[in-house]
């Protein structure tokens, strides 16, 4: 039998992880939120450029803007948190979830001047955490947008997605600025920033990494200054139904 200061101990414990599961998941949305949030602060300060002598709108665009930077606020409060949490599982679309993760972006600086090139297999079939998924390949595109060469003439992003004898294999390849060797073993800490002069958080390669070790994967990043990176996601076989498989066999 359990006794009372056991029978507390565990409720303290489960409530704890799911305050950890509530947060973690705060924080995912929060980040994935802030190039939106961004994109309306551009448009809003445009069109407070093009209002002129309209007193009128240019006191409700003030407002907008400083209502904006509040929304913004509490987003970099809520990015302050991390951790883990559960979302349904469910075969994965990953043609789909590139698309997505792509409009999602589309206000980005930089997004019009990049090329994207998909490489799906076809009849690939994979089990697992779209929702974690979606922010994992929005956050490494936003990385390659962010990141991008200025000297080359496009942008160039390129997926491929295959299935390996132990699972599932997907490469995101630009040929951005890259990052310097002696950095890329700190680029998945928490705040960490390939460069001061952009934008950002830290928090996107963390919660990238974070989110794969939830779902059993794991990365691997291959970049060299100059010419670009290659971030490789591998999710491992036992989250992999064959077609046809049932799944409660």
């Amino acid at each position: 039998m359990v006794d009372e200061s056991e029978e507390i101990l565990i409720k303290k414990m489960l409530r704890d992880e799911q305050m950890n599961k509530l947060e973690a998941g705060l924080s995912m949305v929060a980040h994935d939120i802030q190039s939106p949030i961004a994109q309306v602060k551009g448009l809003l300060e445009l069109a407070l450029l093009k209002s002129d002598n309209n007193r009128e709108l240019r006191e409700i665009l003030e407002k907008a803007i400083e209502s904006n930077g509040r929304l913004q606020g509490k987003v970099e409060d809520i990015l302050k948190r991390t951790g883990s949490f559960n979302s349904d599982i469910e075969e994965v679309d990953f043609r789909a979830i590139i698309e997505k993760a792509k409009e999602s972006l589309e206000g980005v600086d930089g997004y019009k001047n990049t090329k994207f090139i998909t490489r799906v297999e076809d009849d690939l079939h994979y089990w697992g955490d779209t929702v974690r998924l979606q922010s994992v390949f929005q956050n490494l595109i936003e990385n390659a947008i962010k990141y991008r060469n200025p000297k080359a003439d496009h942008n160039i992003i390129i997926f491929s997605v295959c299935r390996r004898e132990m699972g599932i294999i997907a490469k995101i390849t630009d040929n951005g600025i890259g990052i310097k060797k002696e950095l890329i073993p700190f680029i998945f800490e928490k705040d960490f920033r390939v460069s001061d002069t952009n934008d950002g958080h830290g928090m996107g390669l963390y919660l990238v990494k974070k989110n794969l070790n939830a779902m059993g994967g794991y990365l691997e990043v291959e970049s060299k200054e100059g010419e670009g990176t290659t971030f490789t996601i591998k999710l491992t076989d036992n989250q992999v139904i064959k077609k046809n498989a049932d799944p409660l066999s």
